[in-house]
């Protein structure tokens, strides 16, 4: 008695698929390529372009030293003698630091600008970079 009504099932399977077949369209996107590297040439790409990465970012810190730097003379009125240095002094060391973060940041956007091409491709490219396609034979 189980023999027949798994027949049946197995005859209603199959109507049922083929009628899901004929109304479906099914599109396959398998085609791949495969880089095959040694691990140190991998790590020595990745290292290079960690630090390019990390450039592009560069820039975030010393602008907010800068505008903190640059907002001191802006917001005080009157620099004051503290911890027995004279008045002058501070505000000669605000105008220094405020020179000294402004060079820093002209050359972190610089290097920011110097980096902005690097992407996920040109990691990829690298690494295709003087490698021979082995062809089907493998």
């Amino acid at each position: 008695m189980k023999n027949d009504s798994s027949s049946a099932n197995k005859h209603a399977n199959i109507a049922i698929s083929n009628e899901i077949n004929a109304k479906v369209t099914h599109y396959k996107n398998i085609d791949q390529s495969f880089i095959t590297s040694t691990e140190d040439k991998i790590k020595l790409i990745l290292l290079k372009y960690l630090s390019k990465i990390e450039d592009k970012k560069s820039w975030i810190a010393p602008l907010g030293i800068f505008i903190t730097l640059l907002l001191i003379p802006l917001t005080t009125e009157k620099f004051k003698d503290a911890f027995s240095i004279p008045a002058s002094v501070w505000q000669a060391a605000c105008y220094i630091a405020i020179i000294i973060s402004c060079c820093w940041l002209v050359k972190a956007i610089y290097k920011s600008r110097l980096s902005r091409n690097v992407t996920l491709d040109s990691i990829i490219d690298e690494l295709k970079q003087n490698t021979k396609t082995s062809g089907k034979n493998n």
